[in-house]
């Protein structure tokens, strides 16, 4: 049990020295977000490989934006309600859309019957 308690430490050790030139910024997204997130800078390559292993189960929820950690590699929000809310807005959105469309093929389907008895007539 002491060799892995030394094991440990030194695996503690390593990792805190090969992460110490990472930090925390504010990330502002180029895809007109008005809300910072939460970044790491990582000013060589072999600190940002390292923070990438270490810190691989942290992620920012989609719904919120709130970073957490993630104890699954299938878990994309910190809560599953904002998981369950984001599917129902998708599903909702992709049923209005259905609607819209069909209201659109109705709209066209009466106007071509309309110009069909209109050169009927004439």
């Amino acid at each position: 049990m002491k060799i892995w308690a030394g094991a440990q430490w030194l695996y503690s050790e390593a990792m805190s020295h090969a992460i110490k030139n990472a930090r925390w910024v504010a990330w502002w997204p180029f895809s007109g977000e008005h809300e910072a997130l939460p970044g790491l800078y990582c000013p060589e390559m072999s600190t940002a490989v390292a923070t990438a292993l270490f810190i691989k189960s942290v992620r920012v929820c989609p719904q919120c934006g709130v970073p957490f950690v993630s104890k699954q590699d299938n878990v994309e929000y910190c809560k599953p309600a904002h998981g369950v809310a984001y599917r129902t807005a998708r599903s909702r959105e992709k049923k209005r859309s259905e609607l819209a469309a069909s209201e659109q093929s109705k709209k066209s389907a009466a106007e071509k019957r309309k110009k069909k008895r209109s050169l009927s007539i004439a």
